[in-house]
């Protein structure tokens, strides 16, 4: 199947209504077809011309993902779209250590391996702004808990803080991937200046692989759009 042959869990491809009408998991009995997806993001993003994509629990699965879509036009008539899905539980596998986790585009936290952490909405996040049913459709929950980040403002040590009511100083790195669709928090102890230039690498190292691996999924990216 299509992929099997691709960095992504599952595609399929809707029409103008957003109703399904194929799927890569067409022969199981989760399969999309027929389904109406015109509610979610991404098939809005695709509807306006623009590439999408959203964090939502699988209508159908009930396996969390990332979404990706793209458009299908035929001179200015849109016909549909094609979409891909990247399953949470796949990126989670990335993450090997402890206050390390990855927030969607509107500040809620999707993956951790703290599972204290998921669901979770940054000091910054825009997800209250979302409408119930919108949260709903996507987490599950319509009210999340704010994950404070208590910073030190040491102008010696940049980025410097610790995480709700837990006293470890930890320090705070970040960098957006796939698209800016995510971005993914380093959170590691820092205790003694020797490990400033530690914390630092190590952040560099999951940011790199997190860069490999998302560079797979962007490179699917563009071999679906030239379906």
């Amino acid at each position: 199947t299509a992929a099997a042959n691709l960095p992504a869990d599952l595609i399929w491809v809707v029409d103008a209504d957003g109703i399904a009408v194929a799927s890569s998991n067409a022969e199981t009995s989760y399969s999309l077809v027929g389904d109406n997806y015109s509610d979610r993001q991404y098939f809005r993003d695709a509807r306006a011309g623009r590439t999408g994509q959203q964090f939502a629990i699988g209508r159908r699965t009930g396996v969390s993902g990332l979404y990706f879509s793209f458009p299908v036009f035929d001179g200015d008539k849109f016909l549909g779209a094609a979409i891909i899905k990247w399953d949470i539980p796949h990126l989670s596998a990335l993450i090997s250590v402890d206050n390390v986790f990855i927030v969607d585009e509107v500040g809620v936290t999707i993956a951790a391996r703290n599972k204290d952490l998921i669901f979770r909405a940054m000091p910054n996040a825009t997800a209250s702004d979302l409408p119930t049913q919108e949260k709903l459709s996507r987490y599950g929950i319509s009210e999340f808990k704010t994950l404070r980040i208590n910073w030190r403002n040491d102008t010696h040590y940049p980025g410097v803080g610790s995480i709700d009511e837990n006293p470890q100083p930890l320090i705070f790195t970040a960098k957006s991937i796939l698209d800016d669709a995510v971005t993914v928090h380093v959170a590691h102890p820092f205790d003694r200046l020797q490990e400033f230039s530690g914390a630092r690498i190590i952040s560099f190292a999951i940011f790199s692989l997190l860069d490999r691996k998302s560079t797979r999924l962007n490179s699917s990216h563009t071999d679906i759009s030239r379906m």
